[in-house]
């Protein structure tokens, strides 16, 4: 035969680790987004209502929302810390994601807020 097959590399747990990571900032990236999404909604749906009892209530699920935001952005940044610590301190142990770009390395939870405060209108209506 005139074509020989190539082993291709097996995942050390140093890798399996680092996707493991990856994996929890992108989750963490998407309830950042959601709580984003939910502070905006909010925020527009105090405009909505007279002074009274439902106002009251709009303002108290606006606080919430927010607090539920400061929360989110709290875990995205602790995962990409926590990731960015793992690849720095394991760097030799890694064999199939050794080259991989680091997406994460220019990207924070105020970058993610911005992003979901411009594409907000778009992606709703």
């Amino acid at each position: 035969m005139c074509f020989k097959r190539c082993k291709k590399p097996v995942d050390s747990p140093a890798d399996l680790k680092r996707q493991q990571l990856t994996r929890k900032v992108l989750c963490a990236q998407s309830h950042l987004q959601e709580c984003t999404e939910n502070v905006i909604v909010r925020q527009q749906v105090i405009g909505l209502y007279p002074d009274g009892a439902d106002k009251d209530k709009a303002c108290e699920d606006f606080a919430d929302a927010q607090r539920s935001m400061l929360c989110a952005i709290a875990t995205l940044d602790d995962a990409i810390s926590e990731l960015h610590r793992y690849v720095k301190a394991h760097w030799d142990d890694f064999v199939t994601t050794k080259y991989k770009p680091d997406f994460s390395r220019d990207f924070n939870s105020h970058r993610c807020i911005e992003k979901t405060w411009c594409n907000f209108d778009r992606t709703r209506w």
